[in-house]
């Protein structure tokens, strides 16, 4: 019995790779971890975005270095309340937001303002993300 591993990358669906490990993990076939790059992307927290080396045959000691997703970055949701819609639209994009609007009420001036957000008022929400603005 050889003690290595083989470690091999797959393409799967929707463009995600996948690190395949073809052997046992025991203490004495898993390569050692010596670096854990860590960065932000839209991809799911902790998922293995990068591998080095790619594939190949591995031995006990070896060295591989794994990237891994932190997840989306949070941002706070601006206070746009009272604000008339087209400053509470910058506001929302600025900090990195995109918006949806939905009337809930009828002003008179002609005016949209909005009255309330969801994600509201500085809550944490992935930058990116879709903040809903409700407005009269």
């Amino acid at each position: 019995m050889h003690d290595q591993i083989k470690l091999s990358e797959i393409q799967a669906p929707g463009g995600t790779v996948v690190i395949r490990v073809e052997g046992e993990l025991t203490a004495s076939t898993t390569p050692t971890l010596v670096k854990r790059c860590q960065t932000i992307r839209e991809e799911g927290k902790d998922l293995v975005l990068n591998q080095d080396p790619r594939s190949g045959h591995g031995s006990p000691g070896d060295t591989v270095t794994l990237t891994r997703s932190l997840g989306s970055q949070l941002v706070s949701v601006p206070t746009v309340q009272r604000m008339p819609l087209p400053a509470a639209r910058k506001a929302m994009r600025e900090a990195g937001f995109k918006t949806k609007v939905q009337q809930v009420g009828v002003n008179r001036s002609g005016v949209r303002y909005v009255v309330y957000s969801n994600p509201g008022a500085q809550a944490q929400a992935p930058k990116g993300s879709t903040v809903m603005l409700y407005v009269v």
